[in-house]
């Protein structure tokens, strides 16, 4: 199983609050001051309309081979609409570029089978303390067949959402209480590790709401 971590890492290691510096949490704090809606932290990622979030992992230290027939990306999301759209990719990286090798996506509506569930928009998307809360959303990717991982590429995430007539935040949730997840069989299982990084940036024109 794969994490999507903060940073914008792909990796092995669960969150946990020990790798959070104290620029992270002072980083966090400073936001949470200025807005309780989107913005992006080491606790989620947010993103809007026409934009995108990724996660990469760091090179394989040996080959493998993704051998389950079946990639589901188990995201723990919020957003600012009633519903949205969400769909996820899995890309494999070398020195001849990125190939995506699954893809998929689904609604918020339809994260229970047989039944259509709406959510409350902007409120569930505040600060957790403040009654911010997530939903767990699987979106699942076919794979054609086994994909052979030579040593030294990267595996990329990237989920973005649907063609908005409006300006609709998502949030995808990577801490320790809503973890994302990539589950997947990859034989040999390799370690992916968790490099902390430099505090994140909003991404450009995606400004604080």
């Amino acid at each position: 199983m794969l994490y999507l971590r903060h940073g914008g890492q792909l990796c092995t290691a669960p969150p946990d609050m020990r790798d959070i510096s104290k620029q992270d949490m002072s980083h966090a704090m400073a936001l949470h001051a200025r807005t309780q809606y989107f913005h992006s932290d080491f606790a989620h990622t947010d993103f809007m309309t026409a934009h995108a979030a990724s996660w990469t992992s760091p090179p394989l230290n040996a080959p493998c081979a993704i051998s389950s027939p079946l990639v589901v990306v188990m995201l723990w999301v919020g957003t600012s609409a009633p519903s949205a759209d969400f769909t996820a990719s899995l890309s494999v990286g070398g020195p001849n570029g990125w190939s995506c090798v699954a893809n998929g996506s689904t609604s918020t509506l339809l994260r229970e089978p047989g039944v259509e569930l709406v959510l409350p928009g902007k409120d569930m998307m505040a600060a957790s303390s403040n009654g911010g809360y997530a939903v767990a959303l699987p979106i699942q990717m076919a794979l054609a067949g086994p994909v052979e991982l030579e040593e030294g590429v990267r595996l990329r995430v990237d989920v973005a959402g649907g063609e908005d007539l409006l300006r609709v935040d998502r949030r995808v949730w990577h801490n320790h209480k809503w973890a994302s997840t990539v589950e997947m069989q990859m034989e040999p299982q390799v370690e992916l590790g968790f490099e902390p990084g430099p505090v994140i940036d909003q991404p450009q024109g995606q400004e604080l709401g």
